[in-house]
């Protein structure tokens, strides 16, 4: 039968179908709805893809962030990062050599992925040359100290001097940066909670508050304070007033977790 002019032969319609290769990368490739056809083009794929179908995820956003934890050694900054991390405790971490990494995932909202890149940092002065290197590229930094020891909460200010000497935010301005309190358990506290909000306030913190890794006592909630100034310093920017710290005591027992999970 001949074909009319300007008639075309009608196509068999696609679709797209997703492989992940033995590396965990997808790939895509058009796979014709047609039986006969769709079965050649799988036969000729490598061994190695698993062919599954891969739903596009539509105005979902993926957002990675760099947080430094930093102080003196033994203030309980590997017990931060594990508890928050992996939700376990050990009394018996040894010292960190350098710096030691952690990743945590956080479902922030139904279309908003956080993932923070934890870079816990050696607290011995022999490891402060280095620390330049480390700082490269952080979003927001945890400065702790052990509330039983008064040496480790007055040296928190040489690691802020430190931090912001030798990074910072895109716009120039000073990474967010939170003070906590550890070992809140423990008692006599070296120090008043006064002296700790003045401290703060004149070194520029975001805000402080207390934790108690061991007791797993506002370790979630602290971090997500951090997460929103991130967050917040993401889509506004940091010369937005709503969104920068004055070093004010942060009242946790006030907030509200609804709108955070992790996965």
């Amino acid at each position: 039968m001949r074909k009319r002019v300007g008639e075309q032969s009608r196509q068999p319609c696609e679709r797209r179908k997703c492989a992940r290769n033995s590396s965990g990368v997808l790939a895509r490739k058009k796979v014709s709805l047609q039986p006969e056809r769709q079965e050649r083009e799988e036969e000729a794929a490598p061994a190695s893809f698993n062919w599954v179908w891969c739903p596009v995820m539509v105005g979902h956003h993926d957002h990675m962030f760099k947080v430094l934890i930093i102080g003196d050694a033994t203030v309980g900054k590997t017990s931060l990062v594990q508890r928050y991390a992996n939700d376990s405790f050990n009394k018996h971490y040894k010292s960190t050599v350098g710096v030691d990494f952690a990743l945590k995932v956080v479902q922030w909202s139904e279309s908003e992925t956080v993932r923070l890149q934890l870079w816990d940092i050696a607290g011995q002065e022999r490891f402060t040359s280095m620390t330049r290197l480390y700082y490269k590229e952080a979003s927001a930094c945890v400065v702790m100290f052990d509330v039983t020891n008064f040496s480790t909460f007055t040296s928190c200010q040489k690691w802020k001097q430190d931090l912001d000497s030798k990074v910072k935010l895109q716009d120039g301005s000073p990474v967010p940066c939170l003070l906590l309190a550890n070992k809140s358990d423990l008692y006599p506290w070296a120090m008043t909670r006064e002296e700790i909000d003045q401290f703060s306030k004149e070194n520029g913190f975001t805000g402080w508050t207390e934790t108690s890794v061991k007791e797993n006592k506002n370790v979630n909630e602290s971090m997500r304070v951090l997460v929103e100034k991130m967050m917040a310093t993401t889509w506004l920017g940091d010369n937005d007033m709503s969104v920068s710290g004055h070093g004010d005591y942060i009242n946790l027992k006030d907030g509200s977790t609804s709108n955070w999970g992790c996965c």
